[in-house]
């Protein structure tokens, strides 16, 4: 009787410890992995301030390249650093009127040609596909912004239109 009794509890002991260990591997990993995302948080957090607070004394065409900076030099995962380009352009541009560069575009910027050739000329000059792409993504957010800054409706949800009386720029 005590010889069956045996390897049941030989194996139950065995199936314990691979057990525990997984849990160990998996809450190591967990740790690991929260603590890679909190510290992309952060640096993502700050990137987007820092253009943010650049975006007051920057043309429309230094945002992009402040963009495209941002995303050549990102330090996260490759996916949430493409995610924030529109953020991060956003940001940069609403920090104060490109009214004037607005009204000097052509009218069809919702097309997909618009900026096509500068990010062409990127990607010839050595430009990888995501700053192609992050490119691209830019100058569909000008025209976005453009749109909302050209409409005098939409103007007061820019924040730099939001305490101005004279919502003209």
């Amino acid at each position: 009787m005590s010889e069956n009794l045996a390897p049941e509890t030989e194996k139950s002991i065995g199936t314990g410890w691979i057990i525990g260990v997984l849990l160990l591997v998996s809450a190591i990993i967990g740790v690991y992995s929260f603590e890679l995302f909190r510290s992309s948080r952060r640096y993502l957090n700050e990137a987007l301030t820092n253009i943010r607070k650049r975006g007051h004394v920057l043309s429309t065409q230094q945002c992009i390249e402040e963009v495209l900076s941002f995303r050549r030099n990102c330090r996260s995962m490759a996916k949430l650093c493409d995610s924030l380009v529109p953020r991060a352009m956003g940001l940069c541009l609403e920090q104060k009127s490109r009214l004037k560069y607005c009204r000097a575009l052509p009218t069809s910027t919702a097309r997909t040609t618009f900026g096509a050739k500068d990010c062409k000329r990127r990607q010839k000059e050595g430009a990888t596909r995501a700053l192609y792409n992050a490119c691209g993504t830019s100058y569909r957010m000008i025209d976005a912004h453009c749109h909302r800054e050209l409409d005098p409706k939409l103007r007061r949800s820019l924040p730099f239109y939001r305490d101005r009386k004279d919502t003209e720029g």
